[in-house]
C-alpha cells in the first residue's frame, strides 16, 4: 500500500476531516508519513472558500512538485 502524507488548512472542520480521511487510510491498509517527501500520495484537505486557506494550499501543491513521484490531490469542503 502507499504511503500518504495528509495536510490540512483552514477550519477545524478541515481538520475533522483531514482527521477522518487518515483513519479511513489507516483502516485501507495505508502508511501515514510526517512528510511530503516520504510519501506516495499527498493530500491536502483545504478551504475553498477563506482566500488566504486556498492560497496556502495551492502553495504547499506547488512545492511538492520537485518530489520524484507525487500523487497530490486537494480535497476542499465547498467549491465557490
Amino acid at each position: 500500500m502507499p504511503n500518504v502524507y495528509v495536510k490540512s488548512y483552514g477550519c477545524s472542520a478541515n481538520t475533522a476531516d483531514a482527521e477522518i480521511a487518515k483513519g479511513i487510510l489507516i483502516e485501507d491498509g495505508h502508511t501515514l508519513v510526517s512528510t511530503p517527501e516520504e510519501a506516495d500520495i499527498n493530500i491536502i484537505v483545504t478551504c475553498v472558500v477563506k482566500t488566504p486557506q486556498n492560497r496556502k494550499s495551492q502553495g504547499s501543491s506547488g512545492n511538492w512538485r520537485h518530489l520524484e513521484n507525487p500523487s497530490s490531490w486537494r480535497a476542499a469542503c465547498q467549491s465557490p
